[in-house]
């Protein structure tokens, strides 16, 4: 019988101390992958925010394989700026509430004020088949005061002197 020989093992001993991991995504398809579940983590995790490390943990690669793709840095730069978490003792948050808040209230007003013109042209609508079935020009109406008319009427009561 021979003696076993050692197996040869091509890999150098920094490749044999990190094993690759069985079914990890590379290149396209992992960018690919990232953005999606970037783009999902809210749904997917609930509560939870994202960071370069719980992504790495999902796909079983390093977060440093992550942030050198610049499509996956970029998709996971706009996740936070948009997953910012509310916090009351940051005055910007504040002042977002309140502008928030003003902005809301600004378009109720809107909406009131479009309904008020609608109703005001409807009952104009009225006023004026009105006075075309009582044979009046609507013309006349609208036309612009006479200079008597728009003089202030004095009052005719005698002041008393005292």
């Amino acid at each position: 019988m021979e003696p076993m020989s050692e197996p040869t093992n091509p890999m150098s001993p920094r490749q044999r101390a990190q094993p690759k991991r069985a079914g990890s995504l590379q290149g396209e398809a992992l960018r690919n992958a990232a953005i999606r579940e970037i783009l999902a983590w809210p749904q997917n995790h609930p509560g939870e925010r994202v960071t370069w490390n719980a992504l790495a943990a999902v796909f079983g690669t390093t977060r440093q394989a992550l942030c050198r793709k610049p499509e996956v840095a970029a998709a996971y730069k706009k996740s936070k700026k948009k997953g910012e978490s509310f916090d009351p003792a940051n005055p910007n948050h504040v002042v977002r509430r309140v502008q928030d808040q003003l902005i809301e209230g600004l378009m109720a007003e809107i909406q009131t004020l479009k309904r008020e013109r609608v109703a005001w042209i409807e009952k104009w609508a009225q006023i004026e088949q009105n006075m075309y079935l009582h044979g009046i020009d609507p013309d006349l109406l609208l036309a612009p005061l006479s200079q008597l008319h728009r003089e202030v009427p004095r009052s005719t009561r005698k002041r008393r002197s005292g």
